[in-house]
């Protein structure tokens, strides 16, 4: 079986290559990814907001049965949910798809 080099063993330098462009793919699968986590992640944020946008009053009732939330409480929990869950997508997906984005050349 003929290699890179066109000899039965492989060269280092060949083996090399084969790594880096093994980790550069795998690099380009986790920009993918990123990319997709974020765009999911956005949707769900935006169904949230528009169910108690649309639907509040009626979340509200919902769950007053189960808890004793006063109605400013309800408001502030679902915002602070909104804001820690935007800041999480932030962090953990576009910042890191931004910066592969930066690192890695177009494909």
């Amino acid at each position: 079986m003929l290699t890179p080099n066109g000899y039965g063993k492989h060269s280092a330098l060949a083996i090399v290559q084969a790594k880096a462009q093994k980790k550069a793919m795998d690099l380009y699968l986790i920009k993918q990814l990123l990319f997709y986590c974020t765009v999911i992640n956005y949707a769900i944020l935006l169904i949230w907001f528009t169910v108690i946008l649309l639907a509040r009053t009626s979340i509200y009732r919902l769950h007053r049965r189960w808890f004793q939330l006063p109605d400013t409480r309800f408001d502030a929990i679902h915002y602070s949910g909104m804001a820690i869950y935007k800041i999480g997508i932030l962090l953990f997906n576009l910042v890191p798809w931004i910066t592969l984005c930066l690192l890695l050349p177009s494909s």
